[in-house]
This record gives structure tokens, sequence and C-alpha cells, in this order.
């Protein structure tokens, strides 16, 4: 990726809120990087641009990504996507490691949970957060301290929220989990 092609994505590229994000990876360079809901694929190929730029060193493995989808899966409510075929064909393309899970969100991240830890940055883009009770937990244990969490919540915009931040929406998910269980 060219300087210009660099400079279109963290200050140009569309949609507008995806700038910080892409500024953000340009800027603190993750190792490792988790995407909860690809749809498209168009963040996840923008994104890899950028990780291709600081690739491998001769002391250790480039970055990892980690993207974990419905895939051909998909109902309606997650909209539309990608196959998980043309998933690695694209990552294959970009010379970044990289390895998909083909599950709901809730199955992926416990995946995740299991086998990958010290994630650096986590992109959470489904279209319904019901599972932030059932496995927030999970994935929190699996981020650095200093991680960066990217959410886009239905109807909203894409923003970074800290990781003190996103382990309180975790427990405001179980304790709404809770009550909505005990009134049940």
């Amino acid at each position: 990726m060219n300087v210009f092609q660099t400079l279109y994505l963290t200050h140009f590229s569309t949609p507008k809120e995806e700038r910080l994000l892409y500024r953000f990876v340009k800027k603190t360079k993750p190792r490792i990087i988790l995407e909860c809901g690809i749809q498209r694929g168009v963040r996840m190929m923008n994104l890899l641009r950028l990780v291709g730029t600081y690739g491998k060193t001769e002391s250790e493995e480039g970055p990892l990504y980690v993207c974990t989808d419905p895939f051909e899966g998909r109902t309606e409510e997650d909209g539309p996507g990608l196959s998980l075929r043309k998933t690695h064909k694209l990552l294959s393309q970009t010379g970044v490691r990289h390895r998909c899970i083909p599950a709901s969100v809730e199955m992926g991240i416990t995946q995740i949970s299991r086998s990958i830890k010290d994630i650096d940055l986590a992109i959470l883009a489904t279209p319904h957060f019901d599972w932030l009770a059932t496995k927030g937990a999970l994935l929190a244990v699996a981020l650095r301290e200093d991680a960066a969490v990217f959410t886009k919540f239905p109807g909203q915009e894409l923003k970074r929220v800290r990781l003190p931040e996103f382990r309180r929406m975790i427990d405001t998910a179980v304790e709404s989990d809770r009550k909505r269980r005990k009134a049940a």
C-alpha cells in the first residue's frame, strides 16, 4: 500500500467513522486483530491492506487476523455477507496470517477465548449484542490490558470503547440478562 492509499483510507474513505479505526491501526500496528461480523468484507480488506504494510520481521511472525462470522449460515437479520470460501480466497491474497471461524458470534468467541490470548484490537460489528451477557467475559479475558475495542451497535456508527468501558458494558449486559431471567 502506498502513501496515497494510506492517506485515503485514514482521512477520506467511507464510511467516515471507520477512518478512526484505520488511523488507530496505522499508529499502533496491532499484532492480533479480532473482527466479529465481517459482512461484505470491505472493512476487513482495508484493514489488512494497512496491516500488510508492517508485516513480518526477521525476529517475529507477522500480525494475525482472526474473524468470526456465520458466513453461509447467515440469517436475514445478519444481512448480506461473504461466503467462507470467498473470505479465505480474499484473505490468502493479502499475505497476512489469518484464521476464520465459521460460527455465530457466541460460538466463535468461545473458540477464540480457548485458543487466542493477547488480542490487541477487537472489532465487534454484529447485528445484535445479546451474546455480550453470556460470552463478553470470555472475550474480555482474551484481550490485552491495553487492547482497543471498536463496537458498531445496530443503528450506530463504529466507535472506540476503552477496555474498562467495555467491561462495564459486559457487567450491564449480565445484570440486564439476570433481571430479565428473574422476571420470567
